[in-house]
């Protein structure tokens, strides 16, 4: 039997849920791209990733009749790292012009393996691994934060300006241009809905001393 891959892409401002052949739910963010079998095999769910998205996966997996099977494991599978589960609810943020891998866990448990070598850690619910560079640790966070996105906000916990750019770049489908290079560093904690204009959150950023400017599809960051 001949098992093909389907592959769902999001661009830039766009955001799209699929349901897997197991049951298992998956949100997928803006510039973000999923490949999984038509079919799963008998040993292992296993997709690849690229960007971000939110999982919630089935638990059990049925067969054709409808009778239940044994536990399969779930994997995750990125440039960087892989993701084992057996079923959970977890966000993955792997954009390749991020610096980090984070991995965010809501529900359950997991295990996260870098690529290429035997750095593993288990995540509890509460907990995020984070992958820089060859240095992978974990550390408490506001999971709100992390899913923020698939609840349609943008949600900013003392995050630096270049970091929320980018994310603004990939959801109003825009470039951006720092003048100083220094203001990428500087770190803001807000949230605010994903539905707002891009002129409007513009004003946002203006009232807390920020001083942008639009032309055409860039927006400027001024010194």
């Amino acid at each position: 039997m001949c098992i093909r891959d389907s592959t769902i892409t999001t661009p830039r401002g766009g955001q799209y849920q699929v349901n897997l052949p197991d049951g298992s739910k998956i949100w997928l963010n803006a510039s973000s791209s999923l490949k999984y079998p038509t079919l799963f095999s008998k040993n292992e769910r296993r997709v690849e990733l690229s960007g971000e998205a939110y999982f919630e996966v089935a638990k059990m997996t049925f067969n054709a009749s409808g009778h239940k099977k044994a536990r399969m494991p779930f994997i995750v599978v990125t440039s960087k790292q892989q993701v084992e589960v057996l079923g959970t609810h977890f966000n993955i943020n792997s954009y390749e012009d991020e610096a980090t891998t984070k991995t965010t866990l809501l529900e359950g448990a997991v295990r996260v393996s870098q690529v290429g070598s035997r750095k593993t850690v288990n995540l509890l619910p509460g907990l995020q691994s984070v992958l820089n560079n060859n240095n992978l640790s974990t550390r408490a966070v506001d999971t709100d934060e992390a899913v923020a996105w698939k609840n349609g906000y943008f949600q900013f916990n003392e995050s630096d300006l270049g970091s929320i750019m980018r994310q603004l770049s990939r959801w109003y489908n825009i470039e951006i241009i720092f003048k100083d290079n220094k203001k990428a560093d500087e770190l803001f904690h807000f949230k605010a809905s994903r539905n707002l204009e891009l002129n409007e959150m513009v004003k946002i950023f203006e009232l807390n001393g920020i001083k942008l400017k639009i032309e055409r599809r860039t927006l400027i960051v001024e010194p």
